[in-house]
C-alpha cells in the first residue's frame, strides 16, 4: 500500500497518517471581534465573564472582610477567645482565617466529580448555596464554634466555585 493510499480524510481535508490533524483557525469566522471591545458584542460572553468573576470576588471579599473585623472591639467583645489578652488568641485568630482555605481545598478537590455527576451549571448553583449557608452561619454566630464551622462551610463553597466557574 502506497503513501497515497494511506491518506485519510479528516475534518474535510486529506492528511497523512500521524501527520498534523489540527484545523487551521484562520478558516473560521471569530465569534466576536478580537480585543477588549469585542467582548461586549455578545451578551453571552458578558454574562459568562460576570459569572466567572464572582468566584474570585467571593474569595477575596471574604478574606478582606474578616481581616478588618478581627480587629474591631465589638467582635473581640463577642468572641473573647481571639483577643490579644487571651493566651492563645493568636492561634485562634489564625485558625479562624485558615479554615476558609481548608474548606476551599476540600471543595475544589471534590468539585470535579460533582460537576461530572450533576453538570457544571447545577454544581455552580450548589456551590453558591453552600457559600450562602456558610455566610448565614457566620453572620448568625453567637459563639466561636459556630463562626469557625460557618467559615469552613463557606470555604467549601468558595473552593467549589473557584474550581468549576473557570471551566464553565
Amino acid at each position: 500500500m502506497g503513501a497515497k493510499d494511506q491518506k485519510t480524510e479528516a475534518l474535510g481535508r486529506d492528511v497523512e497518517p500521524g501527520g498534523d490533524t489540527l484545523v487551521e483557525l484562520s478558516q473560521y469566522e471569530p465569534y466576536v471581534k478580537p480585543g477588549f471591545l469585542g467582548m461586549f458584542e455578545s451578551k453571552y460572553v458578558v454574562v459568562c465573564s460576570f459569572v466567572v468573576r464572582l468566584g474570585g470576588f467571593l474569595f477575596g471579599y471574604d478574606q478582606g472582610v474578616v481581616s478588618i473585623i478581627l480587629t474591631t472591639d465589638q467582635f473581640i467583645t463577642v468572641f473573647p477567645r481571639i483577643s490579644d489578652e487571651s493566651a492563645s488568641g493568636a492561634f485562634w485568630k489564625g485558625f479562624l482565617t485558615a479554615l476558609l482555605q481548608l474548606g476551599a481545598v476540600l471543595g475544589a478537590f471534590n468539585q470535579g466529580w460533582i460537576a461530572e455527576k450533576i453538570s457544571r451549571k447545577r454544581s455552580i448553583a450548589l456551590a453558591a448555596c453552600i457559600f450562602i449557608v456558610g455566610s448565614i452561619m457566620q453572620t448568625a454566630a453567637h459563639d466561636y464554634s459556630l463562626l469557625v464551622v460557618g467559615r469552613f462551610i463557606g470555604g467549601i463553597g468558595v473552593g467549589m466555585l473557584s474550581m468549576v466557574v473557570p471551566m464553565w
